[in-house]
């Protein structure tokens, strides 16, 4: 085999992951600003470098996008969290780890408190799975 081909898959899969990575980024932004009705995925699409063509083969529709970039920033709030929650000590400084962990982290992630809260006001079917997904583990953890 030549080194080429070796290589060749390895760097479509990488550009892939930047690619999507990058509307993720992108959508995260717009989303945070002007919310799931007001964003348009042409301003996603240009904002993340890619084409329209290329945001759909990455994101079904908008709503998915809307979704990922949602999901994205639970899923790594919930492993921070859960890191945080079972650790050994006294209930008192694991809960200030706590709070001090979402504040840290919505802080460092801008888009997140508004992302948030447009999920909780927005209801249905995404926010049921959000909480049975995320909330309810960190309920578990926090009250062992």
């Amino acid at each position: 085999m030549n080194h080429s081909t070796i290589r060749g898959p390895v760097s479509r899969q990488m550009r892939s992951a930047e690619t999507r990575a990058a509307i993720l980024a992108a959508a995260g932004r717009i989303f945070a600003k002007s919310g799931l009705a007001g964003a348009r995925t042409d301003a996603i699409a240009a904002a993340a470098g890619v084409n329209k063509r290329c945001f759909y083969y990455y994101f079904k529709s908008k709503e998915s996008l809307y979704e990922a970039v949602v999901e994205d920033h639970f899923r790594e709030f919930n492993r921070q969290a859960l890191e945080v929650l079972t650790a050994p000590g006294p209930a008192r400084a694991v809960l200030i780890r706590y709070v001090s962990l979402h504040f840290d982290f919505i802080s460092a992630r801008h888009q997140s408190a508004p992302l948030f809260q447009q999920v909780m006001m927005t209801g249905g079917k995404f926010l049921k799975r959000l909480i049975r997904k995320y909330f309810a583990p960190r309920g578990e953890a926090l009250a062992n």
